[in-house]
């Protein structure tokens, strides 16, 4: 039972700070607009990772990667019981879905505006 509970607040801390933190939006916006090398946008987002400011600062953070792989892994333990697999199955297909449709839109504006 108490390692349970340890590992349950260590993923939570853990999710909690990848997930408030997270920074890829503003890497790849860095280096696609060239205000900043791959390079150098990818120290930025690692700077501001490692010190949890996007949270201190209340910049955008994407949470639900996070949020759900700390549910689903919660959930494992008690044999997938306590894990709505329909939600979590519905939450990842829009992934698959979003993630192409949002490259499209991207591309036709750089084209159209770049």
């Amino acid at each position: 039972m108490v390692l349970s509970v340890l590992t349950i607040a260590a993923v939570s801390t853990l999710a909690c700070a990848n997930g408030a933190n997270d920074v890829s939006k503003g890497i790849a916006t860095l280096a696609g607009s060239r205000r900043a090398t791959y390079r150098q946008a990818i120290g930025w987002g690692t700077l501001w990772t490692a010190v949890l400011a996007a949270s201190v600062y209340t910049m955008p953070v994407f949470t639900t990667h996070v949020s759900t792989g700390a549910i689903v892994g919660a959930g494992i333990p008690q044999g997938g019981r306590a894990v709505e697999w329909g939600t979590v199955t519905s939450l990842v297909s829009a992934w698959f879905v979003t993630v192409p449709v949002s490259a499209i839109i991207g591309s036709a504006v750089v084209r159209l505006f770049g």
